[in-house]
């Protein structure tokens, strides 16, 4: 995907592969902590929450029961913590390289609204609109598109609700009804293209 090789050249690009692979919000993102993620399991714990209030970051515990969630990594998620860790610090990101399993989030911005503002609009924008501009994009477009990849790869939809931390199943329909309409199809094909092999068998056997 063009928009990651782009961004792959800029110090928060594997922020970026995370969220689509993960699903999580910016605010989940920026609020990671180390002590959060597991690489041995595989899997982040999702606990804190970073807002912005009166023009500064505020950091928060994630208070509701579908917002504090666990989600599993995959190999290429695994790769953009491990390369966001081990390049150097920049302004605005870590004020230490730090380690996986220390108590500081991975994104320091010392109270600015650096980190947060440049997830939406530094990359997003600039990158974006760098060389042939791409179509419009958003930090919560990659979110979405976490949950249309899932959905569309045959994830059961209670499942990709607990993976966004939607407050209930209800919303993570209304909100990707236009791909359930294709996962409901696939799976009435799928179904039919079963019972029809089955009944094939037995005839055979019959026979």
């Amino acid at each position: 995907m063009e928009f990651f090789d782009r961004a792959g050249r800029h110090r928060l690009g594997p922020l970026f592969e995370l969220t689509a692979y993960t699903g999580l919000r910016r605010g989940e993102i920026t609020g990671l902590h180390w002590a959060d993620v597991d690489l041995v399991d595989r899997q982040i714990v999702v606990r804190h929450n970073r807002v912005s209030v009166d023009g500064r970051i505020q950091e928060t515990t994630t208070k509701t029961r579908s917002g504090r969630r666990t989600v599993p990594l995959n190999d290429a998620a695994v790769a953009a913590l491990l390369t966001y860790l081990a390049a150097p610090p920049g302004r605005g990101t870590r004020s230490s390289p730090g380690s996986l399993g220390d108590a500081r989030p991975c994104v320091h911005d010392g109270g600015r609204q650096s980190v947060g503002s440049g997830l939406r609009h530094q990359v997003f924008q600039k990158i974006r609109k760098q060389g042939e501009p791409l179509p419009e994009l958003t930090f919560h477009g990659l979110r979405h598109c976490a949950g249309s990849l899932w959905l569309a790869a045959g994830v059961d939809i209670s499942i990709v609700s607990k993976l966004l931390g939607h407050s209930s199943i209800a919303i993570t329909a209304d909100i990707y009804a236009h791909m359930l309409k294709g996962v409901g199809q696939r799976a009435v094909d799928g179904a039919a293209e079963l019972i029809a092999h089955t009944v094939h068998s037995q005839q055979a056997v019959s026979g």
